[in-house]
């Protein structure tokens, strides 16, 4: 019995700690210390994620000894010390002057930022590794320093769920006068990075001053290397997008958009005006947006238009309580309020935008499926055609009733032609654009393939179309006649007939069947992830500008990126600290980047 004791045992102890028990004490010394050190440095792992996920600042203007505010970091480990008799000891220690490392220095901060992101880098990575197919969605806009900021996201399924993973953003303002094939690099190089190349299915971009190049040739640079990378439009911005590029092509509509923005102008920059506005009228005037300010502006002024003449008819019946600007700004509103051309052009697009509001309400939600945007769109298209171009005539008429003659320049000799002419040309600009704009997307007919709302016209005509473009694209990841087949089943089983692509997911794994439907199942998965929106960039630079605020615009490019990532997947963050490994994967990344620190047990 003793020797097989014995033998179990043999090998198990280090042969230099038993042939010395100095180094075994020395050995044993080492790890009491690292578990220690380990310790503090957990509970600054903790510290450095509560600031990152509620995007606050870490340093302070003054961090000495006397200072009051020593900035949140440090604030934040003081105040903990008083409850956690670790921190405390650790503390105590800095202040008296004995030897050994703090942790709190602004080196070490950013190690712990870069560290924490790059765990959550390598989550991501393993969960593109086991997912089937990818998509990139790619925005940029400037921050707070006026640095044009390139966001990068990857969509994909994974765990029952569709994730939009933020992985950085990239300061491209150094490159923005070369070519195409920079910003291609970059994306080829994120993608390389993260191993997707070849799952890579569908590209997406966005961003008011990048997209005339994007649209040249950063999508075709990244077919090149993936060629089943479809090329979608950011349907959440489009059709603002739309309605500015036409407002820059028809001089009279420009100026009426100009007018709005003076009008925000105006109110806004006087706190005196803006009260009075609110004292006037039942509703908020809108902050310009990139996205969105135009049709809030307009619906706002289309409704609260009585009010306003109200409130410019009072300000100038009451010279004594305004300057002479504000009058004279008055004056002006009161006229441009009773003027034919702005109400003509108002009730236009006051009637669009109450279309395009609902159709932009539809879109950005992120999990909205493209060949369900794409019905939209089309009856958008079909109102403009058909509905608004009947209504120039009421719209004329009342605008003529209500307010002042137009005014016509010397070579126009019929008003009502030449309204009419400036009428259809606002819907064809908008009819072209969206065409323009939508026309990759709108050949995507296999999106229909998984419409529940079309399988009973499928039982008896099976969409060979819709298929045939499945595979133009993607013939490389389906069997044709297999996928037929399970196509006809799904179409004739009655347990799927309102089951769309989500759903379609949820019920072949609760009931196992991935190996019934493989082919059905690969093609839910890649409908799902294929963008609608990129509504997720939206919300990264929502985070950027609570990050990268005019205190804190001297940051470095990786701090803020890895700051930015720690916030936006904050809920990831959450998991993996649910994870037993989570603290000892922050210190194998720290120690990656600095080895002084006793952290590692022997």
């Amino acid at each position: 019995m003793n020797a097989v004791i014995s033998f179990c045992n043999f090998g198990k102890q280090r042969i230099e700690t038993s042939l010395s028990r100095q180094l075994s004490e020395e050995i044993s010394k080492h790890n009491t210390r690292v578990h220690h050190n380990r310790s503090i440095f957990q509970r600054l792992v903790d510290i450095v994620c509560h600031l990152a996920q509620q995007e606050l600042p870490f340093r302070g203007h003054d961090e000495s000894k006397t200072s009051l505010n020593k900035g949140n970091f440090l604030e934040l480990v003081s105040l903990l010390s008083k409850y956690d008799p670790v921190l405390d000891k650790h503390m105590q220690q800095q202040d008296s002057g004995k030897p050994g490392p703090s942790y709190l220095s602004n080196k070490i901060q950013n190690d712990i930022i870069h560290s924490v992101a790059d765990v959550l880098k390598s989550r991501i990575e393993f969960e593109i590794k086991i997912t089937k197919f990818v998509s990139i969605i790619i925005d940029e806009t400037p921050d707070v320093s006026n640095r044009a900021q390139l966001c990068l996201i990857l969509r994909y399924y994974f765990a029952n769920d569709v994730h939009d993973r933020f992985l950085g953003f990239v300061n491209i303002s150094e490159i923005r006068e070369l070519k195409a094939e920079n910003l291609s690099k970059i994306i080829l190089e994120l993608l390389n990075n993260y191993n997707c190349t070849e799952k890579l299915v569908a590209q997406s971009y966005e961003g008011a001053s990048v997209m005339s190049w994007l649209r040249i040739g950063v999508q075709q640079k990244i077919k090149e290397v993936c060629p089943q990378a479809i090329y979608i439009w950011c349907n959440a911005y489009i059709l603002n997008w739309v309605l500015s590029k036409s407002c820059g092509r028809i001089a009279e509509v420009s100026s009426f958009f100009s007018a709005l923005q003076a009008l925000i102008r105006f109110f806004s920059n006087s706190t005196k005006r803006a009260a009075f506005y609110d004292k006037h009228c039942n509703k908020k005037l809108p902050h310009t947006c990139a996205t969105r300010w135009t049709s809030c502006i307009v619906n706002t002024v289309f409704e609260q238009k009585n009010y306003l003449i109200d409130l410019f008819t009072d300000i100038s019946d009451n010279p004594h309580e305004w300057d002479g600007d504000t009058i004279l700004a008055a004056d002006n509103f009161y006229n441009l309020f009773k003027s034919f051309n702005f109400n003509f052009f108002l009730s236009i697009f006051h009637a669009v935008f109450e279309k395009t509001d609902c159709l932009y309400n539809i879109i950005k939600k992120s999990q909205v499926d493209v060949g369900y945007c794409s019905n939209k769109i089309e009856d958008f298209q079909s109102w403009l055609r058909t509905e608004l171009h009947s209504q120039f005539d009421h719209i004329y008429e009342n605008t003529l009733r209500n307010n002042s003659a137009p005014r016509l320049r010397r070579n126009i000799t019929c008003a009502r032609m030449e309204y009419k002419r400036l009428f259809i040309q606002i819907i064809d600009t908008i009819s072209y654009e969206i065409n323009d704009s939508y026309s990759d997307i709108l050949k995507l007919q296999f999106f229909h393939l998984l419409n529940n709302k079309l399988f009973d016209k499928y039982r008896s005509d099976f969409p060979s179309e819709a298929l045939d473009s499945l595979l133009s694209i993607y013939a490389n990841h389906f069997d044709k006649e297999t996928l037929k087949n399970q196509l006809i089943c799904l179409y004739t089983s009655p347990e799927l007939q309102e089951r769309n692509a989500f759903d379609l997911i949820d019920f072949i794994n609760e009931n196992s069947l991935e190996d019934a439907f493989p082919q059905l199942l690969k093609l839910a998965h890649l409908l799902v992830t294929i963008p609608a929106t990129s509504s997720s960039a939206e919300r990264a630079f929502s985070s950027l500008k609570r990050i990268h605020t005019y205190l804190r615009n001297t940051q470095d490019q990786e701090r803020l990126s890895d700051l930015s990532m720690i916030a936006i997947e904050k809920q990831l963050l959450v998991e993996l600290k649910c994870s037993p490994t989570f603290y000892s994967d922050v210190i194998k990344a720290f120690l990656q980047k600095d080895s002084r620190f006793d952290l590692e047990y022997k």
